[in-house]
């Protein structure tokens, strides 16, 4: 089990990251489905632009839920930016052509042609600064590695995974083929790693280790139960927490010598 040693290195990479890419396969299970929606809305909670990728089909038991959206087939495009000085060379019109397999942007300006030396190109999209992969035994066996290959070697990557035939492509791998959830797993990890969950990231948990277990009635030790009561746990400290920030503050609303100790007469004489 590779856990304990690298906890503080997860913490450590997903606080420095400001663009997440999370994988989770091409053919995943329902319980890795949950458990990279449960990391992408954590990550959208710390401020993270985070997209959740996966290559293939869904299960279908998943593709109702509404956090399903959120879940991409492919990376995201990187889009092409020409620049130049507008005020020293105004367009008058911007169109474009297609010959044969080639694509032409036409910009035509309002005086004298463009010097291609002040036009600028740039990139814009797709530049993410850490990948977390969960659940993929072979990251290098998947189209989207091949099609990706170059941005897959650049960055670091984090491989969760509770299969012991994972063959360690990260740059940080986190296996424990004793677990029998990747849900239950995430929640181990952050606990281990003090990282706080969120409602809906618990949630969302809770649900894949239902699902990988039929409900916890099939389980390989304690460890499981562990992961699903800190979720539990993450979701009664949340819900304490909005109930004790919506109580009415009796006290403050009562005029100030209202417990004090008083005496009644009454006006009628006898």
């Amino acid at each position: 089990m590779e856990v304990k040693a690298n906890t503080f290195q997860l913490k450590d990479l997903i606080s420095k990251s400001k663009k997440v890419l999370i994988f989770i396969g091409e053919e995943p299970l329902v319980d890795t489905v949950y458990a990279g929606l449960a990391l992408n809305t954590l990550l959208k909670s710390f401020n993270k632009i985070s997209h959740l990728v996966c290559a293939g089909k869904l299960p279908d038991n998943v593709t109702l839920l509404a956090e399903s959206k959120e879940i991409t087939k492919d990376l995201e495009p990187r889009k092409l930016i020409i620049s130049f000085d507008y005020k020293k060379n105004p367009v008058d019109k911007v169109s474009y052509k297609i010959e044969g397999d080639k694509f032409n942007l036409i910009i035509k300006p309002k005086k004298k042609g463009l010097n291609l030396d002040e036009v600028q190109t740039s990139y814009v999209g797709g530049d993410y600064n850490l990948i977390m992969i969960l659940g993929t035994k072979d990251l290098k066996s998947t189209k989207i590695y091949s099609s990706h290959t170059e941005l897959f070697e650049s960055l670091p990557t984090i491989n969760i995974d509770i299969d012991g035939a994972n063959t360690r492509f990260g740059k940080l791998n986190i296996i424990d083929q004793k677990m029998e959830s990747v849900s239950g797993f995430l929640s181990l990890l952050f606990n281990q790693s003090e990282i706080d969950l969120t409602e809906k990231c618990a949630n969302l948990l809770l649900l894949g280790m239902r699902e990988a277990t039929q409900n916890f009635t099939k389980v390989k030790g304690s460890r499981i139960f562990e992961a699903a009561a800190y979720a539990t746990k993450a979701k009664e400290d949340i819900n304490l927490e909005f109930s004790k920030s919506n109580d009415v503050d009796v006290k403050s609303e009562l005029p100030k010598d209202w417990l004090s100790p008083k005496v009644y007469r009454s006006s009628k004489v006898s």
